[in-house]
């Protein structure tokens, strides 16, 4: 399915564990799934969720990571990022999971909106 994937607690420890410059697709979630936050990196996705887990990034993340609540992370590799995020993001809006994400400041693909 995928050649690379990794997840685990979204912490420093955890996101060591992530090849360096692996572009692909992200999710963190709290465990209750309360939290959901789907990103994409087009060179290094570990970049991205280290500079999610110092606070900056999308309001609604960086009040979790604030707020101690125990976040999970799990990431994959993607020949596509821009376009598998966008697939993410509407099939988990459209299933009800995905609430706090605006979609109209991610990259748009004109045969998903």
């Amino acid at each position: 399915m995928w050649d690379k994937q990794y997840g685990g607690d979204f912490n420093k420890n955890g996101i060591d564990r992530v090849t360096r410059n692996m572009r692909g697709i992200y999710y963190i979630h709290s465990a209750d799934f309360r939290t959901v936050y789907i990103g994409k990196s087009d060179d290094c996705i570990y970049g991205r969720l280290s500079v999610h887990l110092n606070g900056s990034s999308n309001r609604n993340l960086r009040s979790a990571v604030n707020s101690g609540v125990n976040l999970l992370f799990f990431c994959w590799e993607s020949a596509d990022p821009k376009y598998e995020e966008a697939q993410e993001i509407k099939r988990l809006k459209e299933s009800g999971q995905l609430k706090g994400q605006r979609r109209e400041l991610k990259p748009l693909i004109e045969e998903l909106d």
